[in-house]
């Protein structure tokens, strides 16, 4: 498993993670927000398209959210996701919108000891 330290996401510096080798990855974010945080993956890198991630609590797998809208308060959300086929995932915010959100990121490999 590698952790990815918490990194500030604002509206002009996005976080860019190397998923190459890793099959999940685990996703904290906490903050105070206005507009949208997106989550996005690419196979390639560059190009990116939404990427569906689940509640970690969730029983239902078929309700997936490629973004959270909002927050108000710093109360701290965990997600997963499948990242097997991916080379990067990408966390944004909006050009116009306001405040941070702090993103932790765990990466696992069920392939190699990593």
């Amino acid at each position: 498993m590698k952790q990815i330290a918490s990194t500030t996401v604002n509206a002009s510096t996005p976080l860019v993670v190397d998923v190459s080798d890793y099959t999940h990855a685990t996703i904290r974010a906490v903050g105070v927000w206005g507009g949208t945080l997106s989550f996005t993956g690419s196979v390639l890198g560059g190009e990116y398209v939404a990427l569906g991630v689940q509640s970690l609590g969730a029983t239902d797998l078929t309700v997936a959210i490629t973004s959270l809208a909002n927050s108000s308060s710093f109360s701290s959300t965990a997600y997963r996701v499948d990242v097997a086929a991916l080379k990067e995932i990408r966390f944004t915010l909006g050009a116009s919108d306001t405040g941070s959100v702090g993103i932790a990121v765990n990466l696992i490999s069920t392939s190699n000891a990593r």
